[in-house]
């Protein structure tokens, strides 16, 4: 998968570059001599693993936040700290562009799938695969040093 995301990756920038605008997955495949199929395939592993170590890195903060916690006081409360972590989160949502935010409402809250998202806006699946992966990087950046704080 690795040394395709960065084919793909290259052929993106290049292609976003030529063209002035952000690439189709039809003209991605098209570069690099692929099927359509298999861009999309490889959005979706990007995004996975992008939604995996965001999700790892939340769910290690958490656990370190306990045992802070545990440390600082005599009755720690989780509830708490998830409250502190679940606020910092809509913080860093709210910090989200219109669009990203958009996207990340309509992929975890609202439970539509990529495809849906990609006809509520009028856009390829394969943008809202990247507009999503985009997002959970941000808010990634965003949290980064409360998480690891």
């Amino acid at each position: 998968m690795r040394k395709t995301a960065r084919d793909i990756t290259a052929a993106y920038d290049e292609l976003s570059n030529k063209l002035l605008r952000v690439p189709s997955a039809k003209e991605l495949a098209d570069h690099l001599a692929v099927e359509e199929s298999m861009i999309y395939k490889h959005y979706r592993e990007i995004s996975n693993s992008v939604l995996l170590s965001f999700e790892m890195l939340l769910s290690n903060a958490a656990e370190n936040s306990a045992e802070d916690a545990e440390g600082d006081f005599e009755q720690p409360e989780s509830s708490l700290i998830r409250s502190e972590l679940h606020q910092r989160l809509m913080d860093a949502i709210d910090a989200l562009s219109e669009r990203d935010r958009l996207v990340i409402s309509l992929y975890y809250f609202e439970h539509l799938k990529l495809h849906e998202i990609a006809e509520v806006l009028k856009v390829s699946e394969a943008r809202v695969c990247q507009a999503r992966s985009k997002a959970i990087l941000k808010l990634r950046n965003h949290l980064k040093d409360y998480l690891e704080g």
